[in-house]
């Protein structure tokens, strides 16, 4: 009896456990019976639950019973299983008295057995719930870690840095991008294969430092630059940062890093750092020119004012002196500092003519042996009267050289004239001329003071001077050697100085090449030589003297009638075309630059005169010294240029040439 109504009692929970199973199982007349206990008992079962079996809500209208989850259905079964077997099993049947006392302990232990059941039936749901929802739990963490592994590997497929993560404590590789194969240019497969062989892609000197780099890895945040090798043999800059990746508890599970190609960077930084080094040289370049063009103007003033002083102290001297001994020595003092300030303005000119490429030169063949000697002769008076010797040593047959004699001349007199200025009295000065291969080389030597050796790079710069302080002894502008250079190099030749040190002396060589013989060296002559142009006569020769400035005018007349000219004066070019009206001269000097009508406009109205006027020979004597003066006063109508301060002897050669042709 027990056995039957405890599988009774299991049918009728298998039952009410089954969500929305039919009550098939009992008979519509058993239903009937039981409607009203049901319907009594429904009220005590969602008291517990809080919720109805379910298929019940047709037997109690606004009233569900649905699936439980636990005790509550469990024990409304039971209790309907009791029921059941109490009206329905045991004796006497559809009533609710029983006859025999074991009756009522079978109908316990039925009971009884039904609470275990149910029990464990809700253990075993709740268990069997649980189960599910951690497995949906896991679903969906599965679910968002595959979403997270997708968005990270569309991160890292798509980015142009190389990310890489590898084991925390061997070197194998775990994963790394696709963009190594564009930074490196070599497959990722390989390293899959064997991770080492990282270190054979870096460049030599960088291959050391990698297993340091993997090992910080461990501890912290790593950044390092690398340079690689690409398989066509560049060589690119690589940032690596490296870092450990830790799991929940804090230990230590891979190493990652991030690897960027730089070397794009490193190559604007090499230029960055190119382009501050040039400015900081320009601008230290710029700083020393305008130091060493305040020391040039503090020079050139001084250089200026000081023979300026002596011929206006010795002007005023001649205005009181009736001693002819004084008369004499103020003659010789104006004519010295005169000449010094010809120099200064001609080595001025000269170099504004090499910077501005202006330069020209009268190119022929210059026997250099002639070109010393002449060099020699103008310094001899100098060292004469610093008791200095100049020894020279000349070889005859050491050949000529294409150039400008004068310029030539120019070059050898200013290393004689440094030589003389810079040896203590008493010394000596050398000079050589020898032939050493296809080279004419001339060397000046001197027993003075000598180069610094610091000083010695610089010592042909513009304007630089080894004393350049208050209280050096020796003047100048520091431009000499500047223009010896110069005009040594549009020779083709080379210039180089050598010293052993401050107060030993010094040697400035002078290399030329040697040209083909063209003629006899014994005909050249220099067109500066003054005796000879003093022999020539202006007697009867008419002259016209136009300039603004008296006494100009009043010099060249002086000079001209002493050679037996006859010279007229005008102070504008007015007064001048005046006088060319009424009596043309047989030559016109004139300025240039005049107040109210210029010397071009001057020569323009002349050569529209009619008759002999038009044809008169006009010589513009002028201050304006440049090259493109000198062509523009020919363009004018003027038939020869001559520049301040004037050769004498010039001007009185091309005016007596001129003078015969008129």
């Amino acid at each position: 009896m027990v056995a039957v109504g405890v599988l009774a009692l299991i049918v009728v929970i298998f039952l009410y456990q089954r969500p929305g199973a039919k009550r098939a199982a009992l008979s519509t007349s058993c239903q009937t019976n039981l409607k009203q206990i049901i319907l009594g008992t429904i009220k005590t079962a969602d008291d517990m639950n809080g919720k109805m079996p379910p298929g019940s809500e047709g037997l109690y209208p606004g009233v569900g019973l649905v699936e439980g989850n636990g005790y509550g259905p469990c024990l409304f079964a039971v209790f309907i299983g009791t029921v059941v077997c109490w009206l329905f099993v045991l004796e006497p049947q559809y009533s609710w008295r029983l006859s025999e006392p074991f009756q009522w302990i079978g109908l316990v232990t039925f009971a009884f057995s039904g609470l275990i059941i149910a029990a464990f039936s809700g253990r075993t749901r709740k268990a069997l719930e649980e189960s599910r929802r951690r497995t949906k739990e896991a679903e969906h963490s599965l679910q968002a870690l595959n979403e997270s592994e997708r968005r990270f590997r569309g991160f890292a497929e798509h980015t142009q840095d190389v990310q890489w993560i590898i084991h925390a404590d061997r070197e194998e590789l775990f994963y790394i991008s696709p963009s190594f194969t564009t930074v490196y240019g070599r497959p990722t497969s390989e390293l899959y294969e064997d991770f080492g062989r990282m270190t054979d892609y870096l460049a030599e000197q960088d291959r050391g430092r990698f297993k340091a780099f993997l090992e910080k890895c461990k501890s912290g945040l790593v950044v390092e630059e690398y340079r690689i090798i690409r398989p066509d043999g560049s060589e690119a800059w690589i940032r690596r940062r490296g870092f450990p990746i830790l799991d929940e508890r804090g230990d230590r599970e891979y190493r990652a890093g991030i690897s960027q190609d730089i070397t794009e960077e490193m190559r604007l930084g090499v230029e960055r750092d190119r382009l501050l080094d040039s400015e900081r040289v320009a601008r230290q370049m710029a700083e020393q020119s305008n130091r060493l063009k305040d020391e040039f103007l503090a020079n050139l003033s001084h250089e200026l004012r000081s023979p300026l002083n002596a011929i206006m102290g010795w002007m005023q001297v001649l205005k009181q002196a009736s001693d002819a001994a004084v008369v004499t020595q103020a003659h010789q003092a104006i004519e010295r500092n005169g000449r010094a300030l010809a120099r200064l303005v001609e080595d001025l000119l000269d170099m504004n003519r090499i910077i501005s490429g202006k330069f020209r030169l009268d190119v022929q063949t210059v026997d250099l042996a002639s070109v010393i000697h002449e060099a020699i002769d103008s310094v001899i008076p100098a060292a004469n009267a610093k008791e200095i010797r100049i020894e020279q040593v000349l070889d005859p047959q050491a050949g000529p050289v294409k150039g400008d004699p004068n310029r030539l001349q120019q070059v050898i007199w200013n290393l004689l004239s440094n030589a003389v200025k810079f040896t203590p009295k008493g010394g000596k000065v050398q000079v050589h001329l020898e032939r050493i291969d296809s080279h004419c080389e001339i060397s000046v030597s001197d027993t003075g003071r000598g180069i610094k050796p610091g000083f010695l790079p610089f010592v042909f710069d513009r304007f630089r001077q080894q004393d350049s302080t208050a209280t050096r002894v020796e003047g100048g502008l520091g431009l000499g050697l500047a223009i010896v250079k110069e005009l040594v190099e549009h020779h083709g030749g080379s210039v180089s100085a050598q010293s052993a040190g401050e107060g030993k002396g010094s040697t400035f060589i002078v290399a030329l090449p040697i040209a083909v013989r063209t003629r006899d060296p014994s005909s050249f002559n220099s067109a500066m030589d003054a005796p000879a142009q003093r022999e020539r006569s202006l007697e009867g020769m008419r002259v016209l003297a136009v300039d603004d400035d008296a006494d100009s005018v009043n010099v060249l007349r002086l000079i001209l009638e002493e050679l037996g000219a006859r010279v007229d004066t005008a102070y504008s070019a007015s007064r001048a075309l005046e006088k060319i009206k009424v009596d043309p001269p047989d030559v016109l000097l004139s300025d240039v630059g005049m107040p109210g009508q210029d010397g071009y406009q001057l020569i323009d109205t002349v050569r529209k005169l009619p008759g002999k006027a038009a044809r008169i020979p006009a010589i513009a004597v002028t201050a304006f010294a440049r090259p493109e003066d000198r062509i523009a006063a020919l363009q004018a109508g003027f038939n020869m240029h001559l520049a301040k301060p004037i050769n004498t002897a010039e001007l009185i050669t091309i005016i007596a040439n001129y003078g015969r042709t008129s």
